[in-house]
């Protein structure tokens, strides 16, 4: 092991004259190697704003930029890293600039401190690497990913452009209360293997959210909001409880046989649900609007999806429902602007009750109206059919 000190002001890193052993003083030395600690500090920099280009794939055991001088900056396209399968360590300083594109990997047990800066891929980990890594601060990068490895965010925010993705053999992530802002999130077992995620994080995604279990998964995150943006496409649950999930404007296929506490879809929202699958309902709040109808129904037109719900009332308004079965012992309602659109069954549509043409008079019914919340008490409907049209008359 030994350490190396860039020295000289701006440079490429593969250039022996930047590199010293002692700080401030001469080179050249050998470029790092996964054995080195590298260090930039307040002698690597005589004057304001020098570059650094990583313009080689690099290694090194640590890359230390604490205290350094005169606001430089870390620019590259190349991979970075970091480890030697024991330790490992990255701290940038506040001052410098960021602007590394290529992947940055993580091989060893120890700490990421980046300041926050922007930076490209963030590999935490390797095949059978076991290491545990934890976050020192806020990540904005293109990518995270976590692989056989413990890593805890200790509730520092996490941002993604692209996916965040924890896999392989063996895993313990921990993510606190983290907020999570990511394209895709997916969190996967590898046969014979386990993995365990925990915490309370709040999770945006974007694109698609996937959990896949070939092996055991415990998931401790069912308190963690999930809410998925306009261009979710995908959301593959893996059998497991989510208490609480926004469901955001386009369309949105649900897989595998979830339980959600509060299953929350937006206006003009359309929902397919697998075919076959059994999703265990707490609380649908699926109301849309006049004129942005939301949309449930099943992958394959005409085969059913079940929704279930043990006791109590489920009321959806402003909806097309298709291919749907309705079950549990609960009491599936769809108010007036409920669209009944074939293959459904356990569903009380009050369309269809109460524009029918074999209309009876009902006395002292409650109608709920969705739309504004009010609930219209009518002491007693009248109806006759002209033109073969039902025609109501009501008394308050």
């Amino acid at each position: 092991m030994a350490d190396r000190f860039w020295i000289g002001d701006s440079g490429d890193w593969n250039d022996a004259n930047h590199w010293s052993d002692t700080s401030g003083g001469s080179g050249p030395q050998p470029a790092p190697t996964t054995s080195d600690n590298v260090y930039f500090d307040a002698n690597s920099f005589s004057i304001a704003s020098q570059t650094v280009t990583l313009n080689v794939s690099a290694e090194a055991l640590i890359v230390d930029w604490r205290g350094v001088s005169n606001n430089p900056t870390f620019t590259g396209t190349n991979s970075l890293s970091i480890g030697d399968n024991i330790s490992s360590g990255l701290y940038f300083d506040n001052s410098m600039s960021v602007s590394v594109t290529g992947a940055i990997n993580i091989f060893g047990a120890g700490n990421v401190d980046t300041q926050n800066k922007s930076i490209g891929e963030l590999n935490i980990g390797s095949a059978g690497a076991n290491i545990v890594v934890n976050l020192d601060s806020a990540i904005t990068a293109t990518s995270l990913a976590v692989i056989d490895s413990e890593f805890s965010s200790f509730s520092k925010a996490i941002t993604l452009t692209g996916a965040f993705n924890i896999f392989a053999n063996n895993f313990n992530v921990t993510l606190g209360t983290s907020a999570i802002s990511a394209g895709d999130m997916s969190i996967i077992t590898s046969l014979g293997t386990d993995g365990t995620i925990t915490g309370t994080p709040t999770i945006n995604i974007s694109s698609s959210f996937t959990i896949s279990k070939n092996g055991d998964l415990t998931y401790n995150m069912e308190n963690a909001p999930i809410i998925l943006g306009t261009a979710a496409t995908v959301f593959t649950g893996g059998d497991q409880t989510f208490n609480n999930v926004t469901l955001n404007g386009g369309t949105t296929t649900i897989s595998s046989n979830n339980t959600f506490g509060t299953l929350s879809i937006a206006d003009g929202k359309t929902v397919k649900f697998t075919t076959g699958s059994t999703t265990t309902l707490g609380v649908l709040d699926a109301t849309g609007s006049s004129g942005s109808l939301i949309s449930i129904q099943s992958t394959n037109s005409g085969t059913a999806f079940t929704l279930s719900k043990s006791s109590g009332t489920v009321n959806v308004d402003y909806i097309n429902i298709k291919d749907s079965t309705a079950e549990g012992g609960a009491t599936f309602i769809a108010g007036m602007e409920g669209y009944d659109k074939l293959g459904n069954t356990g569903w009380t549509f009050i369309r269809n009750d109460y524009l029918s043409k074999d209309v009876k008079p009902h006395n002292e019914i409650e109608i709920e109206k969705a739309k504004n919340k009010s609930v219209i008490n009518l002491k007693s409907i009248e109806s006759e059919i002209i033109d073969n049209t039902p025609k109501f008359k009501y008394d308050n």
